[in-house]
């Protein structure tokens, strides 16, 4: 592997040509293949802009020709020239390079502030400097703006995120290749003023600081194992603009997301394949009748739980916010039950940045009081 200096110039090289007159007129969109992408307008819920989730069921059905969008906004990535669908980490998409397989979903206009996040695993045959993970289709038109793209440079080695006329953060370890054989998130955070690249949830590179003024969308949709746009003198074969690879998902907020929150989001997304709760079991210590008790309800996600008995909300146990403990999120709820007995115990969840609420019933064994008020 080639030292870092030696690796910088390149992608210096690399980004300062995407500034070229040349350049900028090879990287004129071709109407052929963004005919289909408009611009879609949507009001987040859970600040959701995009979700593709090839774990869920709802998202990946199994068959056909479309990833669908389960964040609410209805962008629905249609899958072109044949991904296959794979088990691996409970259901991804293959990309393969040398069939040119990507997908695209409508736009969602300008996104500012934002979060991009994807799911996946670079096979060891994806190289060149001109691929991407997800992209925002760059804007030839209106000062050559662009509002993101995540991708990998020079054979894999290198992670990089750009956005604006080509203001990109990079992951600057000289070890990046050796992680190549398994899966990884990376994300890419804009919050008005600096945009901020992760790899599993570790800030790498530094903040970039720039004007929102400079970034921009022409609304044609957004890339998924596709670069932006095909500019042939960024190419050495036909296939050098699309990823080689497989994306298991793929998620944009419009809000931009802190350091903590992604690291809640790397545990969330690689703690299964849809986010759980469970309420705990009481093991062999019954609950008594007309006393405080504790339960509690674990879940690999961050979020917000609500406690009920039967169809009845616990008294001071909703909103209970669950906190990180040791790998899990736990929520804790003051109980004074009232019936002895089983009693059938609840625990519902908003998750945060994720559509879907998850429950789990516990019976719960209530002792009848044996001593007086």
């Amino acid at each position: 592997m080639k030292a870092l200096s030696a690796k910088r110039p390149r992608l210096t090289r690399w980004l300062s040509l995407l500034l070229s007159a040349s350049t900028i007129s090879a990287l004129i969109i071709l109407p052929t293949e963004f005919s289909h992408a408009t611009v879609v307008s949507c009001t987040p819920t859970k600040n959701l802009v995009l979700l593709l989730d090839a774990r869920n069921t709802r998202s990946n059905t199994g068959s056909g020709s479309t990833w669908k969008d389960i964040s609410g906004c209805g962008l629905d990535a249609t899958l072109n020239n044949g991904p296959t669908r794979t088990t691996d980490q409970g259901g991804a998409f293959q990309f393969s390079r040398n069939s040119q397989q990507w997908a695209q979903t409508n736009s969602p206009g300008d996104l500012k502030p934002y979060t991009v996040e994807a799911y996946y695993k670079v096979d060891n045959f994806n190289s060149r400097a001109c691929t991407a993970i997800v992209s925002d289709s760059y804007d030839s038109i209106v000062i050559n703006k662009i509002n993101f793209t995540i991708g990998t440079f020079d054979n894999g080695d290198y992670l990089y995120g750009a956005a604006g006329p080509w203001t990109y953060t990079n992951h600057p370890s000289s070890t990046f290749g050796s992680d190549l054989t398994g899966w990884h998130i990376a994300t890419l955070t804009y919050d008005n003023t600096n945009m901020q690249l992760y790899f599993d949830s570790a800030t790498v590179g530094s903040a970039v600081s720039f004007s929102s003024s400079n970034m921009g969308s022409n609304g044609t949709g957004i890339n998924i194992a596709k670069r932006w746009d095909n500019a042939s003198n960024c190419t050495q074969t036909n296939y050098d603009n699309y990823f080689g690879g497989r994306i298991a998902l793929v998620k944009i907020l419009n809000k931009a997301l802190t350091a903590t929150e992604v690291q809640d989001e790397y545990r969330c997304i690689t703690g299964g394949s849809t986010p759980t709760i469970t309420m705990d079991s009481p093991g062999t210590n019954p609950k008594k009748q007309s006393l405080n008790q504790t339960i509690t309800a674990t879940s690999n996600c961050t979020g917000s739980v609500n406690f009920y008995y039967g169809a009845r909300a616990i008294k001071g146990c909703t909103g209970v916010a669950n906190v990180l403990s040791g790998s899990k999120y736990v929520a804790t709820c003051n109980w004074k039950p009232i019936i002895h007995g089983q009693n059938s115990v609840t625990a519902t969840i908003s998750f945060n940045y994720y559509p879907d609420n998850q429950s789990s019933t516990t019976n719960i064994t209530v002792l009848k009081r044996t001593t007086s008020r």
